[in-house]
C-alpha cells in the first residue's frame, strides 16, 4: 500500500444500543465484487458460513503492495458484540468486572494448504454490570495483515469467550464462493478491494486502522442506519500516468455511484475530474447520511478513468441499508401541547446548541412564539430537508435523552446538565470509554472518553473524574478540545503518584504464530 502499516495498539469503539443477534439473522450472506473495466467483468460474492455460540461478522479487503507488487496487502477486518462475553470481577482489581476474549484466523488456499494463521487477546473492562451487559460493537483487525500472491482462498476465524470458553466460527469463501485476490498488475489501471467504513476521517497518529493518513475503521457487517448512520468507504487507484517533466498534469475522472439491487434507487455521490498528483492516488468519501437511502440492498460502483492513456477501471461492492430508528414526527413540534414542562424540556434541549442571545430569545416568547421558534431553530439544522424526518433534530434528542438515562445520580438528578451528559449530547458517543476505578490509596475514580478524529483537533481526550464521594457523579477535570476544561495537572487531582503513567484498560497479548 501507499504507507506502511503501523505496530497494533488498543482500538475499542463504544456503540449505540442496537441488537446485534438481528443483525446476523438479515446479513448471514454479505456481497463483495470485482469487475475488470474489459469485458470479463465478473463479481466475486463473499459468502459467510457461521456456527457456535457466538456471532461475530469478517470481511476481507485487498491492497496492491507497492513494495512487492507481486503480494496484496490482505485486511481481515472483525466486528462483535462485546456483551455476547462473560464478565467476572478478578481477584486483584475490585469493582472492575473483565471480560478477555481471543481470536484465531487460518488463511488456506482453495484446495486446503494453510498459507498463515494468527492469534491474538483482547481485554475489555468495566465498572458496572450494566455497562457490562449493554450492547457495545467492537472491531478489529489482523494484524499486522498478510501478504498473499493473487489467487483464491478462505479464511476461518474462531473467536473464544476466556471466562466461559464458549466459542463461534466464521468461514469467509466457501464452497464456490471463495475470496478473490486479483493481481493488480495484470491492467494498467486498477482499483484496490472496497473497505466500508463506520467511521473515516484524519488520522491524528498511527494505529492499526490508520492508512494513507486517514484513519479507516472498518465496516465488517456492511450494514447502515440501523446501527452506524453515516455511509463511508475508502478505495485506492493504482496506475494512473503522471505527465512528463514540465508538462501540464493530467487528470483522471472518477464516478461513484449507487443502485439499489432490490429497490429502485439510483444516486451518483461524486463525479468528478482530478490533477494526478501520483500514479497511485485514493478515494474516500464520508459524512453520507445512509438514513436517506431507502431500506434495501445495494451495490456501491466506482469507476475511473485516466484520461491521458484512456485507460479504465470498475470495482463494486454490495451492501444494505436498514433503518429501524423511530423518527421524530415531522409535526411533532406544531402539534406538541406546550405545557410548561414541555417549554422547559424543549429548552433543555437546545441549551448546548443555541447561542445566549437565542435562549434569551425564547424565553421572551410566549408559548405559541416559542413554538415557532423552535420550528424554525430546527430547519435551519435539517441537513437534509428533502427527508420526512429531521435527522440532525432526531440524532440531537436521542442524546439528550441517553445523557438523562445514564448520567444521573443522586448528586446530579438531571443527567443531561452533568459533565459528561453536556460532552456526550455535544459530541456524541466516545470511540473508546477507559474506566479507571482505583488507582490505590488517596486516589479517586477515573475515566477517559478518547474520540480519535474530531475537526482540527484530531483525537480528542476527556478526563472525568468520580469527586462526589462514590456517587457516581463524575466532573470533568481536563481535555485537549479547545473551549473545554483544561488542566495539565489533572493526575494530581485523581491522585496518580507523579511520574507514574495511566494504565491501559484494554490491552492486546499477540501469540506469534508458528511455522506452518
Amino acid at each position: 500500500m501507499g504507507v506502511p502499516r503501523a505496530p497494533r495498539t488498543r482500538w475499542m469503539k463504544t456503540a449505540r444500543d442496537v441488537c446485534l443477534t438481528s443483525f446476523f439473522a438479515l446479513m448471514l450472506v454479505a456481497a463483495g465484487g470485482h469487475r475488470s473495466a474489459s469485458a470479463q467483468g465478473q463479481n466475486t460474492l463473499i459468502q459467510q458460513q457461521a456456527s457456535g455460540d457466538i456471532d461475530f461478522f469478517v470481511d476481507v479487503a485487498s491492497f496492491k503492495n507497492l513494495q512487492d507488487p507481486s503480494t496484496c496487502y490482505v485486511e481481515i477486518y472483525y466486528t462483535m458484540d462485546r456483551s455476547q462475553m462473560q464478565f467476572i470481577e478478578l481477584p486483584n482489581t475490585p469493582g472492575i468486572l473483565s471480560a478477555a476474549w481471543e481470536f484465531e484466523t487460518i488463511v488456506e488456499t482453495e484446495v486446503g494448504d494453510r498459507v498463515t494463521w494468527n492469534r491474538w487477546q483482547v481485554v475489555s473492562q468495566d465498572t458496572s454490570r450494566v455497562g457490562a451487559e449493554a450492547t457495545r460493537d467492537t472491531y478489529d483487525i489482523y494484524w499486522p495483515p498478510p501478504l498473499l500472491k493473487p489467487g483464491v482462498y478462505r479464511f476461518i476465524t474462531t473467536v473464544t469467550d476466556l471466562n466461559s470458553r464458549v466459542s463461534g466460527d466464521a468461514k469467509v469463501g466457501v464452497d464456490e464462493r471463495l475470496v478473490l485476490i486479483p493481481d493488480y498488475n495484470t491492467a494498467p489501471v486498477s482499483i484496490s478491494d472496497i473497505e466500508f467504513a463506520v467511521r473515516l476521517g484524519k488520522a491524528s497518529g498511527q494505529n492499526k486502522f490508520t492508512k494513507s493518513g486517514l484513519q479507516v475503521v472498518p465496516n465488517p457487517l456492511k450494514l447502515y442506519g440501523v446501527n452506524v448512520d453515516m455511509f463511508a468507504f475508502y478505495t485506492e487507484i493504482y496506475g494512473l500516468t503522471l505527465a512528463a517533466e514540465g508538462s501540464p498534469p493530467n487528470e483522471y475522472t472518477r464516478r461513484v455511484t449507487l443502485e439499489g439491487l432490490n429497490v429502485d434507487y439510483r444516486r451518483v455521490l461524486d463525479e468528478s475530474s482530478r490533477v494526478i498528483r501520483s500514479s497511485n492516488e485514493i478515494i474516500a468519501l464520508s459524512g453520507i447520511n445512509a438514513r436517506t437511502f431507502p431500506r434495501g440492498d445495494y451495490r456501491l460502483i466506482v469507476e475511473v478513468v485516466d484520461h491521458a492513456s484512456g485507460e479504465r477501471a470498475i470495482r463494486e461492492k454490495a451492501f444494505r441499508v436498514l433503518s429501524e430508528v423511530t423518527a421524530v414526527a415531522e409535526d411533532e413540534l406544531s402539534s406538541i401541547e406546550m405545557t410548561d414542562e414541555n417549554v422547559q424540556r424543549l429548552r433543555n434541549e437546545i441549551e448546548y446548541l443555541a447561542t445566549p442571545a437565542q435562549l434569551d430569545e425564547y424565553d421572551s416568547l410566549d408559548k405559541e412564539g416559542k413554538r415557532e421558534f423552535l420550528q424554525s431553530f430546527w430547519e435551519e439544522r435539517d441537513q437534509v430537508p428533502g427527508t420526512p424526518e429531521n435527522e440532525f433534530r432526531q440524532a440531537w434528542v436521542q442524546r439528550f435523552d441517553y445523557a438523562n438515562e445514564n448520567f444521573t445520580t443522586p448528586t446530579q438528578p438531571a443527567g443531561w446538565r452533568s459533565d459528561q451528559g453536556r460532552i456526550w449530547i455535544k459530541y456524541g458517543q466516545p470511540d473508546d470509554i477507559i474506566p479507571h476505578p482505583d488507582e490505590g490509596r488517596g486516589a479517586v475514580p477515573w475515566v477517559e472518553w478518547v474520540y480519535n478524529q474530531m475537526g482540527d483537533v484530531g483525537q480528542a481526550r476527556f478526563i472525568f473524574a468520580d469527586t462526589s464521594g462514590g456517587f457516581g457523579s463524575y466532573r470533568l477535570l481536563h481535555s485537549n478540545v479547545p473551549g473545554e476544561m483544561h488542566n495539565p495537572n489533572w493526575r494530581e487531582e485523581v491522585g496518580i503518584p507523579p511520574g507514574r503513567p495511566a494504565p491501559d484498560q484494554t490491552s492486546r497479548s499477540p501469540v506469534t504464530p508458528a511455522d506452518s
